[in-house]
């Protein structure tokens, strides 16, 4: 076949491969023999490269609502800075999570609520008298993805309204 060695005597599951050439298919098969030579194919496997000189996309930063910002109303618009180095069109991931939800030792556990070209995004719903946290993980159009920092805020407590009627029974 068309398949050329490139590495034998493996004691690892991994082979780190360099020299790929950008936007080309490869194919790969693994041949495992034991210790009296008799050996076994694996399946035929593929991949294909893409653009081998990407950076990923910029950190997003410079949240608003800001990191630890408080009396945010029900409705915000929520956006960042972003982009990327290489010019490359970027999607942004939007995650949310109320303090009750958020687990800070499992970050993962955040919702997403939006996927958008955009630089912002508008919410509406958030409750009175709650933290939240959020995040936005930028992914350009290789696939490479930079994940921001959590932020955290909290809403505008509910209002306390004076009853506009009272009456005194005795």
């Amino acid at each position: 076949s068309d398949l050329k060695t490139i590495a034998t005597s493996l004691t690892e599951p991994v082979l780190m491969v360099k020299d790929l050439e950008a936007h080309t298919k490869y194919f790969w098969q693994v041949t495992a023999y034991d210790e009296h030579y008799a050996s076994t194919n694996s399946d035929l496997w593929q991949f294909e490269t893409g653009d081998l000189d990407n950076i990923p996309p910029n950190t997003p930063t410079f949240p608003s609502p800001a990191n630890l910002e408080k009396d945010i109303d029900y409705h915000a618009t929520f956006s960042w800075s972003g982009g990327d180095p290489d010019g490359d069109p970027v999607t942004y991931k939007f995650y949310l999570a109320t303090a009750s939800t958020w687990v800070p030792s499992d970050p993962t556990n955040l919702t997403l609520i939006h996927t958008t070209n955009l630089l912002k995004y508008d919410y509406y719903g958030l409750a009175r008298g709650a933290v939240y946290h959020w995040q936005i993980i930028a992914t350009d159009k290789t696939g490479a993805q930079t994940a921001g920092p959590i932020w955290q805020f909290s809403t505008v407590e509910p209002e306390n309204n004076v009853p506009s009627y009272a009456s005194i029974t005795e």
